[in-house]
């Protein structure tokens, strides 16, 4: 503790450190976006919350962004809000016969509140199919989704299952459909995630880019759940999902880690039990309505990495029309 008082406390940010990192990042920023999977993620990231959102940015920056990054920046950012009267300290494990108040003691000089930057609510942005050309990729990679309600909604229990039987199992329904029967790809996934204030469902894969426009209608057509869900699968996703919380909590570093992200959303540590006890208790007629009035493939966003020569005729003739972007 005595440590990791003076790494928060008394950091020395050397330019010469600073500038090693920055080059580590820009280094990493051009390694992913040489990756298809990466940009159609990071081209639905700026669909759904505007290239002017830091939202709608990459996460770690852009090479412009980070070489722009001085010794005094990282200074002031770190004076401002790395405060510990806004941290959540979390310890996990055996805490028997340790006197935590006198191990923790160092930390009562990291003090001071942060100051909070204002966060707008996400405006609603319109849907639309995105392009990104990329000539030489021999495979489409698909990302479909939008925003949600979150954790503290009353449908949110449903919507978790309702997104494992949709696309989060092997046996879900897009997988079945689109790797079992159609043999267009090796795998999708999604499901629901929770963001601070509320949600987002998510599905994407890779497929033959002969295949991607038939297979983006047929992902679409399923997202409208013309069938409900059936007592098996909603069955399946409960097994699944309440089964294999355990192992996400088995060790003291996954009981940290859960317990931060629920601190820095504001939720208590009980949310975890009280999840998976609402998990228990949703119909199949709960959890299709659910899907339905929070699902729309008319209100879902797509961004598609692959050549467009080859991918822009096609999805134009499925009634398709794609903004192609470079």
């Amino acid at each position: 503790m005595e440590l990791l008082a003076e790494v928060v406390t008394e950091p020395s940010f050397e330019a010469s450190d600073i500038e090693h990192h920055v080059e580590m990042q820009v280094a990493a920023f051009d390694s992913r976006v040489a990756s298809p999977d990466w940009v159609a993620k990071q081209a639905l990231r700026q669909v759904l919350f505007g290239r002017d959102s830091r939202e709608g940015r990459p996460v770690a920056g852009t090479p412009e962004t980070l070489k722009a990054i001085s010794r005094d920046d990282v200074l002031a950012w770190h004076s401002t809000q790395w405060r510990g009267g806004n941290a959540t300290l979390v310890v996990a494990g055996d805490l028997a016969g340790l006197d935590l108040s006198s191990a923790l003691s160092p930390l009562n000089r990291w003090g001071g509140d942060a100051a909070c930057a204002d966060t707008a609510p996400q405006a609603h942005r319109p849907t639309q199919i995105v392009l990104v050309d990329m000539p030489d990729t021999v495979q489409a990679t698909i990302h479909a989704g939008g925003l949600t309600v979150g954790r503290r909604h009353p449908d949110w229990a449903a919507l978790k299952l309702g997104g494992h039987a949709m696309c989060g199992a092997f046996a879900s329904r897009l997988n079945l459909e689109l790797r079992e029967r159609q043999g267009y790809t090796y795998g999708v996934g999604g499901g629901f995630s929770a963001r601070q204030d509320d949600g987002q469902f998510f599905v994407g894969g890779s497929f033959r880019v002969e295949v991607a426009a038939d297979a983006l209608r047929r992902l679409l057509d399923g997202l409208a759940l013309a069938q409900p869900f059936s007592d098996a699968e909603v069955q399946d996703a409960k097994r699944y999902l309440i089964g294999v919380a355990p192992l996400a909590n088995e060790t003291a570093s996954d009981i940290a880690r859960q317990a931060a992200v629920l601190a820095a959303v504001g939720e208590r540590a009980s949310f975890v039990n009280e999840h998976f006890a609402a998990l228990e208790l949703p119909t199949p007629s709960e959890v299709t309505s659910a899907f339905r009035h929070h699902v729309h493939p008319d209100a879902t966003s797509v961004a598609i990495s692959g050549p467009a020569s080859v991918l822009v005729p096609a999805l134009q003739a499925a009634g398709m029309d794609p903004v192609v972007i470079s």
